[in-house]
């Protein structure tokens, strides 16, 4: 920690877990800055799970240029129907917000949509370089290159309210204490 934000200075492989399993549905926001990326393996992870599958939205800040999530039916990057160029600069400022659903994961670098894949989770694990003590904890992994992340929010999406329920009464249908009315 340097001034109250987690700063990764270029270990290969550094990650760090947070003591939180998310929801089956979250929004994941990361905001960043790459000190430098300049070196061809600098990676980004972040490391998220839905129910029991863990995997992560990496990206590749230095040469490279790639974002995925990883691993699909155990690509990496060979293979992988996700990967995604994305140009980073050094000492560029960056979010990334990773979005999981039940029928998808969304991932957005600065408000661009890079990856919309649709999934049931089956096909989706965590890359062996990114194992932590509990693979179903929230975490951040940072790989050859210095990052400094400035803030990390994991956001629940709210299943459906009584009051979104109610709403659809504008079209013929009004749901009361479970019996329908017209």
């Amino acid at each position: 920690m340097v001034d109250g934000e987690i700063v990764n200075v270029g270990d290969p492989a550094a990650r760090i877990s947070f003591p939180y399993r998310p929801p089956l549905e979250y929004d994941y926001t990361v905001d960043f800055t790459l000190t430098s990326g300049s070196d061809p393996w600098h990676n980004i992870a972040q490391l998220a799970s839905r129910g029991d599958v863990p995997f992560e939205f990496s990206t590749n800040a230095g040469t490279g240029h790639y974002s995925r999530l990883e691993d699909i039916d155990g690509h990496s990057v060979i293979g992988n129907p996700t990967l995604t160029r994305y140009t980073f600069v050094d000492g560029g400022r960056y979010t990334s917000v990773v979005r999981v659903r039940n029928d998808r994961v969304t991932c957005e670098i600065n408000g661009e949509v890079l990856i919309d894949y649709e999934t049931d989770y089956s096909d989706l694990s965590r890359n062996g370089k990114w194992t932590m003590p509990d693979q179903l904890n929230i975490g951040l992994g940072g790989y050859g290159g210095p990052t400094t992340f400035h803030s990390v929010t994991i956001t629940p999406v709210p299943e459906p309210s009584t009051a979104a329920l109610l709403s659809l009464g504008a079209v013929g249908l009004l749901v009361f204490r479970g019996r329908r009315r017209r």
